[in-house]
């Protein structure tokens, strides 16, 4: 029992010294006033923001205004939220094959050995990297053709 004792105050005074200094180690991080992201860039898992590429801080330095077009370049702005939606669309394809690979693994490694099955299960793992392969090369085509419209 005294053992047990002296273990545990030894545990808690590791735990106590060795947590303190990690977190003594680490600099604190200043909290600062600066300018909105409006760039609408990879906001949440690498999606785009709908309005990327449209808006701009506004004058007060507090938010962001989308600006509404004039008649010369409406086809424009609306061509920028079409293309952002489209790859918010890809890219959502693109988790989903991710998906499929790791039901593919799933289903090859619980085959049991059966020809029949892990050829299924490689069969998914391909069509998946194809999607895959497709999707990058999809919004890479999408992002080309954003630049080209700025």
């Amino acid at each position: 029992m005294k053992n047990r004792i002296k273990s545990w105050i030894l545990a808690i005074v590791f735990a106590a010294s060795v947590g303190g200094g990690v977190f003594s180690i680490v600099p604190a991080v200043a909290v600062s006033a600066k300018a909105p992201n409006c760039s609408g860039v990879a906001a949440f898992l690498t999606f785009p923001a709908w309005y990327r590429g449209l808006a701009d801080v506004n004058a007060a330095g507090t938010g962001c205004n989308i600006t509404s077009p004039d008649g010369s370049h409406l086809s424009s702005f609306i061509w920028h939220i079409v293309l952002n939606v489209i790859e918010i669309g890809l890219q959502l394809v693109i988790y989903a094959a991710f998906g499929l690979i790791l039901y593919g693994g799933f289903q090859y490694l619980t085959s049991s050995g059966e020809p029949a099955k892990a050829a299924t299960a490689l069969q998914t793992i391909i069509n998946a990297a194809v999607g895959i392969a497709l999707g990058f090369g999809s919004v890479a085509a999408v992002n080309l053709v954003l630049g080209i419209i700025k």
